[in-house]
């Protein structure tokens, strides 16, 4: 069995869903401007960056070293980032509330059948813009996938009203 613990800083994005005719930005600001963190539901998803992304490798319980430059050599950047409709998979119809809260993020991948291993064969894949997407091992995804952590930092941001059409990063 292979398993990565991945961590490094990111985001804790949220969201809320409402059709365009029943939304009223102004009645929903005035009722939930102050307490929109309680609607968070559950949409939420993560975001991790490379910058000061931190790796841990273990083979059959047995710690695996990389080099400090692991994240740089195993990195393949492509595509662009998601805009924030797409990253909170809102409905083409629908109006999104958005607010994030940035920490650090750690995550576990983890893979059942893993035979010759090398470290090479790890790569992390990012959009062009240095945040995380996925993890192959030998051009495979991780069979199992774990959010193990997201320790805050600072404050929420938002909420950020979303309407069809808006294409904002």
């Amino acid at each position: 069995m292979l398993t990565i613990n991945i961590w490094a800083r990111g985001k804790e994005h949220y969201a809320v869903f409402y059709p365009v005719s029943e939304f009223h930005e102004e009645t929903f600001m005035e009722k939930h401007s102050e307490n929109y963190m309680d609607l968070s539901g559950e949409n939420i998803d993560m975001e991790m960056w490379s910058d000061r992304m931190e790796c841990s490798v273990d083979v059959n319980g047995k710690n695996v070293q990389v080099d400090d430059d692991f994240v740089v050599n195993s990195s393949i950047f492509q595509g662009n980032e998601l805009n924030l409709r797409q990253h909170v998979e809102a409905d083409e119809a629908d109006v999104a509330i958005y607010w994030m809260h940035s920490g650090v993020v750690e995550y576990e991948f983890s893979w059942n059948n893993i035979n010759d291993f090398k470290s090479s064969k790890i790569k992390l894949h990012f959009f062009e813009e240095d945040v995380f997407d996925y993890i192959t091992f030998d051009g495979i995804e991780a069979d199992n996938i774990d959010m193990v952590n997201f320790e805050p930092k600072y404050g929420y941001e938002g909420p950020r009203v979303l309407f069809p059409g808006d294409e904002s990063a």
